[in-house]
């Protein structure tokens, strides 16, 4: 690589930019090492939904266990209300996932309906 501007040779950031650029391929295979390129954003779109579909999950626990753990402690019934609470939670967590699954299932069944109305 020549720098206009500085008028000398400028270091490839890498040996395999400068294989790929000497063989005329640097284009393309920057393009397949980037880190935000279309191919890599759905990965981490899904990587995004599965921490929140376990953090709304480990939150209703929590909520519902402190919720229980406070209840008993102010009304002294010690491990009852702790345990329906408990429940409480557990089943708040996971309706809110199965939730956010069809709302998943609902998005991909729309984006496969316009890539097939495309295609024909």
């Amino acid at each position: 690589m020549v720098d206009a501007k500085l008028g000398g040779v400028v270091a490839p950031t890498s040996i395999c930019d400068l294989l790929h650029e000497r063989s005329g391929t640097a284009k393309t295979h920057r393009d397949e090492h980037m880190l935000f390129n279309r191919k890599n954003s759905k990965h981490f779109e899904s990587l995004g939904i599965a921490s929140v579909m376990g953090l709304q999950l480990v939150s209703g626990v929590v909520v519902g266990f402190a919720m229980g753990y406070y209840l008993d402690k102010y009304f002294g019934t010690k491990p009852w209300l702790t345990l329906i609470f408990l429940v409480f939670g557990i089943i708040a967590g996971y309706r809110n996932m199965f939730r956010e699954m069809q709302r998943i299932q609902k998005k991909e069944a729309e984006a496969d309906a316009r890539n097939n109305a495309e295609k024909d």
